[in-house]
């Protein structure tokens, strides 16, 4: 199953080497928060269901991601910049630290629920 899913990161990575206006329109919106804004930051809340993963757009400040579940299911995550998976987080938890080692721009974060069942989470920029 990670074999699969290691298949759809770099699949991912093709497709947004195709897309840069949609990660640089990203960019453009986040630029224009106040300084400071995006620190301890909370992003928003997203599921994912049973066996499935979501793909979000994201701008990192250069700080770290997180990912927190609410406990059901075990999350894989994967911070993707530029085609290149810059961090991965894959233990058996639900609780994901990815860090972007200081680099600031649009990112796609993958997380991949490995339940049975849906797992609501939080994504924070810290």
């Amino acid at each position: 199953m990670r074999a699969t899913l290691r298949a759809s990161v770099i699949a991912l990575r093709d497709r947004l080497a195709r897309r840069p206006l949609v990660a640089a329109a990203a960019a453009l919106l986040l630029i224009a928060a106040p300084a400071g804004a995006m620190a301890d930051a909370y992003l928003f809340t997203s599921r994912a269901m049973p066996h499935d993963y979501n793909i979000h757009t994201i701008y990192a400040s250069g700080g770290r991601v997180t990912v927190r579940g609410d406990g059901d299911t075990d999350l894989d995550c994967y911070l993707v910049k530029n085609g290149q998976v810059i961090a991965t987080d894959d233990d058996a938890t639900d609780y994901c630290i990815l860090d972007t080692h200081g680099y600031a721009g649009p990112y796609a974060l993958i997380v991949k629920n490995w339940g049975n069942v849906y797992n609501q989470y939080d994504v924070r920029i810290e």
